[in-house]
């Protein structure tokens, strides 16, 4: 069986003392097809259990293993993830972070898929690993190696990301607390790499890969959907499609759902040395704690609360002028685009004897006549429609959101289309039912101020 170093067709050996006897140093598996990928788990796990990996785990894992051809495409998924979305992101380390951490929808299925494809492979040789000493050692060294490149790629995507946000606020670093969802995130595609690997191993047949990373996409798109998102916490590692300014992601919830992926990480791995080692009893001692574990870790994700929670600590940065203009740490170097976007209003407010508000925030709150709130994603990107509400909230000093009165009284169009003649120099479209455009600018202004005085007392 042994010729010059080479162990041959490992895959039907029964004996692990045939294997010692051959006392070969060098194993591979023999096999008169061109190299493929089929056989790179169960090179690396018969080198496993017969001898130690003559290499470094990582350099073998690059020359030999299928991690050199989908590795690039994790990093290639979690990248196209950031940066083909919305790129107001840029300007917040926690956004850009939960919007990082949302590719866990792609890439645990994709990782429970490979791991699953490379157990099937080392299932060949089962026969061999199931009276090796080192037989549970070699499975698992499949998702120590397939989560060890999952973790690597969103590294590398952190830094891509993070340089990017570094550039667009002028170097602000992050808070420990804008970081620390990478944590559970960490633990799902371990608990994806396991998951696959027993697939793989209990089953090995040529479709187990395919189902098992559409099984695991569909469990985690049933978390998101099931009970209007109640159960979102049990899947969900990030995601945010909007702002999270004057927010913070939950500990609480962190730590819960790290506590539930990592004791359903070793479940699954106490289950795949049960299928290894049959005839071992601590395995399965190991997978009936786990269990207990994880019911328990389920029972806090579910009473952890919600996501995010109020923070307090979010400082503003002032610039001074007519109006003061205060952004959040992060989007105070666009405090100069806020105010060439705001000053067509303010000019022709003033202009009709308007009293404006004399400082703009960035942020969730209320407007009043002395204080006009915007929103981020028109600190990040000016639009004329949500700054005409956010002046309208001010003007009509926050007391009517909604025009409970006859639709043909309704002020709110009559002000949108005097913002659309008199600043932007449009045609009115809001239809208000006044003729705007024949009128001169006196009545025009004198209309403006009756409609805000209505909008003011209409509760």
């Amino acid at each position: 069986c042994c010729r010059k170093g080479v162990l041959c067709g490992a895959a039907v050996l029964t004996s692990w003392r045939a294997v010692r006897a051959t006392r070969c140093r060098v194993v591979v598996v023999c096999d008169l097809s061109p190299p493929s990928l089929r056989s790179s788990a169960l090179e690396t796990g018969v080198m496993m259990v017969v001898d130690r990996v003559p290499r470094p785990l990582w350099q073998y894992m690059l020359t030999c293993m299928a991690t050199r051809y989908w590795g690039p495409c994790l990093l290639l998924i979690i990248v196209l993830n950031s940066f083909g979305r919305s790129w107001h992101w840029e300007f917040e380390w926690l956004w850009a972070v939960e919007t990082l951490t949302f590719s866990s929808i792609f890439i645990v299925p994709l990782c429970a898929g490979v791991s699953a494809f490379e157990a099937s492979r080392l299932a060949t040789a089962r026969d061999l690993i199931s009276v090796a000493p080192r037989g549970v050692r070699a499975v698992l060294s499949i998702v120590v190696i397939i989560w060890s490149v999952a973790v690597a790629s969103v590294l590398l995507s952190l830094v891509l990301v993070g340089g990017w946000v570094l550039h667009r606020t002028a170097g602000l670093l992050p808070r420990w607390s804008d970081l620390v969802s990478l944590v559970p995130l960490f633990l799902l595609i371990a608990l994806g790499c396991s998951v696959g690997a027993l697939a793989g191993w209990r089953f090995p047949a040529k479709v187990t890969p395919g189902l098992t990373a559409t099984g695991a996409f569909g469990l985690m798109m049933m978390g998101y959907v099931i009970g209007n998102g109640s159960l979102s916490g049990l899947v969900s590692t990030g995601g945010a499609s909007g702002s999270l300014i004057g927010l913070k992601v939950s500990l609480r919830l962190i730590a819960w759902q790290s506590a539930l992926y990592l004791c359903l990480t070793l479940l699954a791995s106490c289950l795949i040395g049960a299928c290894v080692l049959v005839v071992s009893q601590r395995f399965r001692t190991c997978a009936v704690l786990s269990a207990v574990a994880v019911a328990a870790s389920v029972v806090g994700v579910l009473g952890a609360g919600e996501r995010y929670t109020s923070d307090p600590s979010s400082q503003l940065v002032c610039e001074g002028g007519h109006p003061e203009i205060c952004l959040v740490r992060g989007y105070d170097g666009r405090a100069h685009d806020v105010r060439a976007a705001l000053t067509p209003y303010y000019q022709a407010l003033e202009a009709a004897g308007v009293e404006v508000p004399d400082r703009v925030v960035q942020g969730a709150g209320e407007s009043s006549q002395d204080l006009l709130v915007i929103d981020s994603s028109d600190v990040a990107s000016p639009n004329d429609q949500t700054l005409r509400n956010s002046f309208i909230h001010s003007l009509s000093d926050n007391k009517c959101a909604t025009w409970g009165g006859d639709r043909e009284n309704d002020p709110l169009p009559v002000i949108w289309d005097w913002f659309s003649v008199r600043v932007k120099g449009e045609a009115p479209y809001a239809g208000s039912g006044v003729d705007l455009a024949s009128m001169t600018t006196d009545q025009q202004d004198s209309l403006l101020r009756e409609s805000i005085h209505r909008l003011q007392q209409c509760r």
